[in-house]
């Protein structure tokens, strides 16, 4: 049996962002397997070896069950890696480069399996569905090689109904995949998909899915299901059968009619049961199946049941590590807090100590302006905690990586990179309307001007509304790397406020494609590093606000300063830059406060440089 995460006999799926965690169990694999036709694929082009896999996404035009995937053996005969996603929405409209989101559902996924054969599988795909494959050919979080064609969006169909395929990846080449995915109009790279057909009967009907409780407070919520006629017949009557961890509840006896053809109306939802008791902190399986459509057998079993284990979301104070902690560590209250979703305000006291770990966000269901996320020491005294993490390559170059969450703040607490060669302490990653705030932002002391080693770091994603204020940026490369999409697409309404930034080897803080941003009340002091000192970075930004900072630069051998570039060009809008000090001492050629070029629209007032 190859190595596998979900068996291709019996597919899981974990949806992701949400608190549901749905086994549909799908059988008859060789019969299906008889009746199998490959998804036509463009002509191989060429392979792209990275550490980063690529595919493609499609709209499914029918009900259709895949019935085996495969890599394609002209980018050689190592192991192969795929992963199948079912997606929240279209992922043009949620998952455009550079935004990547998590809202999937995994579908199945293979690795290291060493074989070239296609890998049978049995998972049912129905009209409408987002379904994106990724794969490629190599060892397991290392360096894979991908199937290129030549263009993208590519035409094929299935069983004669066009399907465009377009780009789809990930930034990693570790299966199974659980962070951001993207999408790109640009060449898709090659997974064959075998299929077959999902009507497999005249007397056929099946729970698709328990739709509730999901995302729920602790209280009292419906038992909701949806039914589907999978046959060849109408169904107008039907008994839907369910247990609640492991106990029998009464059957409900469906009738109506569900047609055999349309979309809409070959599948309803059927509320089993309304007002049940959900307690906080437990955990519960709903299980609920079909039998008797029409009032006969049920011709094809495969398909009748689903089961869901979900747990009542997140709400108000906890703590974390200490005695008797309701979480020993950040990564088990993050765990909670991706698996469980959240339903009202929640706070994290964080007991003094040590807590050498990793922590990666995601998305967390149930977050907004209201229902927010607080991290914070206990003491109040941000040295009486530390989170430390020693990375190793740029395969795990965080202390702290924001994922995709949103309104999540950390606060009164330090963070340190211990890595020799990779130390981003904080990586925004896809986040947005998250803070710093009140912290120690630690890395070793550096002699490169790599953004690896930038103490908070984000590129591309447009972090947009982030805010960091009150702390102190201590040593490596850059205290920020904070990057936009474009000079166009800009990182917009972020603060950067009130903090002391001192040790960076090359600059304190590189601000590219930023809008609207807020950069006030910091005081930056740097000494000896890099020859060309550079205070701060301002590259293409728009409608800045720059006011009350204090720069101080000694030593090295050049100064620039500020770097004001091309600032109200590409995205026309006003600035302001007043009420600043920019002192450079001690260089032994040349130096300027201020380097300034194609930056308009910006009021220049009351300065000390």
């Amino acid at each position: 049996m190859p190595n596998v995460t979900l068996s291709q006999y019996f597919p899981r799926f974990l949806k992701r962002g949400s608190l549901l965690f749905l086994t549909l169990f799908l059988f008859g694999i060789g019969s299906e397997l008889a009746a199998q036709t490959m998804m036509p694929l463009p002509p191989y082009s060429s392979t792209y070896t990275s550490s980063q896999v690529r595919g493609y996404w499609f709209q499914a035009p029918t009900d259709f069950r895949i019935v085996g995937v495969r890599v394609p053996t002209d980018v050689g005969t190592a192991a192969q890696n795929i992963q199948v996603f079912k997606m929240g929405g279209n992922p043009t409209q949620i998952c455009q480069w550079p935004t990547t989101t998590t809202n999937y559902t995994t579908l199945g996924v293979w690795y290291n399996v060493a074989s070239t054969a296609m890998i049978p599988c049995d998972i049912l795909v129905q009209t409408g569905d987002y379904i994106g494959i990724v794969g490629a050919r190599g060892s397991n979080g290392g360096t894979l090689a991908n199937s290129y064609d030549g263009t993208s969006p590519q035409s094929t169909n299935i069983f004669g109904l066009p399907v465009s395929l377009t780009r789809f990846g990930h930034q990693g080449s570790t299966f199974p995949i659980t962070g951001g995915v993207w999408t790109e109009p640009y060449t898709v790279c090659r997974i064959e998909m075998y299929y077959t057909s999902a009507v497999t009967g005249p007397n056929d009907a099946g729970v698709y899915s328990i739709d509730s409780p999901v995302n729920f407070c602790a209280g009292q919520e419906d038992v909701v299901v949806t039914m589907k006629n999978f046959g060849t017949n109408q169904v107008t009557s039907a008994t839907i059968n369910w247990t609640l961890n492991g106990t029998p509840q009464p059957a409900y006896n469906w009738t109506g009619m569900l047609d055999t053809l349309n979309f809409n109306t070959r599948q309803t939802q059927v509320t089993l049961a309304s007002n049940m008791t959900f307690q906080s902190g437990v955990p519960y399986t709903i299980t609920a199946w079909t039998s008797m459509p029409n009032g006969v057998a049920d011709t094809v079993t495969s398909n009748d049941s689903a089961s869901v284990t979900v747990q009542a979301a997140i709400a108000g104070t906890f703590t974390i590590g200490g005695a008797s902690p309701d979480y020993a560590t950040f990564t088990d209250a993050a765990n909670a807090l991706v698996a469980n979703g959240v339903c009202g305000p929640v706070v994290f006291n964080v007991r003094s100590g040590t807590y050498n770990e990793q922590v990666t966000l995601t998305a967390i269901a149930g977050v907004s302006a209201i229902n927010t996320i607080t991290f914070q020491s206990e003491s109040g005294n941000r040295a009486d905690v530390n989170l430390t993490y020693g990375a190793s390559s740029t395969a795990n170059n965080w202390v702290l990586k924001m994922g995709t969450a949103e309104f999540v703040t950390f606060r009164n607490m330090t963070m340190t990179a211990t890595g020799s060669s990779y130390s981003i302490v904080v990586d925004q990653d896809a986040s947005t309307d998250c803070t710093i705030d009140n912290c120690e932002i630690v890395g070793p002391t550096v002699t490169t001007t790599s953004n690896y080693r930038a103490l908070i770091y984000s590129s591309g994603s447009n972090n947009n509304r982030w805010t960091i204020s009150n702390s102190g940026l201590r040593n490596g490369s850059m205290g920020m790397y904070l990057r936009g999409s474009s000079n166009t697409t800009t990182e917009n309404d972020c603060v950067v406020s009130g903090n002391e930034i001192t040790g960076s080897y090359y600059t304190a803080a590189y601000l590219y494609y930023m809008g609207h941003l807020d950069f006030m009340d910091n005081r930056i002091n740097l000494g000896p590093g890099y020859n060309y000192m550079y205070l701060t970075f301002f590259y293409y930004g728009n409608n800045m606000n720059i006011e009350r900072n204090q720069w101080f630069g000694s030593g090295r051998t050049y100064a620039y300063g500020i770097y004001f570039y091309y600032q109200n060009y590409y995205v026309p809008g006003n600035s302001r830059f007043v009420n600043n000090m920019v002192t450079l001492t001690g260089q032994s050629r040349g130096y300027r406060a201020m380097y300034k070029y194609r930056s308009y629209n910006t009021l220049f007032a009351h300065n000390t440089m």
